[in-house]
């Protein structure tokens, strides 16, 4: 039995094929990168030139009541993460999946 059956926690890595996250441990799968702590650990630290084209092509859909659909809350965000070094997904994509991500 796998740690992940076991505790329920999975490990990601995401890279950043400019408007989604591609995360290895499910392979192929992709997610918009505004509602998960690895989209936004990435999104942080990218200009604001792309962080406005990403926006541009996917905009801020609403998976959850959690999701950050606003761009100004957004910036906020991204601005807590770096200060904190670390961004979290509070059921923003999936209800009931909470996620911490930091850059490498």
């Amino acid at each position: 039995m796998s740690i992940g059956k076991t505790t329920r926690t999975f490990g990601k890595l995401g890279v950043h094929p400019r408007t989604e996250g591609v995360f290895l441990i499910e392979i192929g799968k992709r997610t918009p990168l505004h509602c998960t702590a690895v989209g936004k650990a990435i999104m942080a630290y990218l200009s604001k030139d792309e962080v406005y084209l990403i926006l541009k092509e996917k905009g801020l859909e609403k998976f959850t009541e959690n999701t950050i659909t606003n761009k100004k809350d957004l910036e906020n965000e991204f601005k807590k993460i770096r200060e904190q070094g670390y961004a979290v997904d509070n059921m923003e994509h999936e209800e009931g999946v909470r996620c911490v991500a930091g850059p490498i």
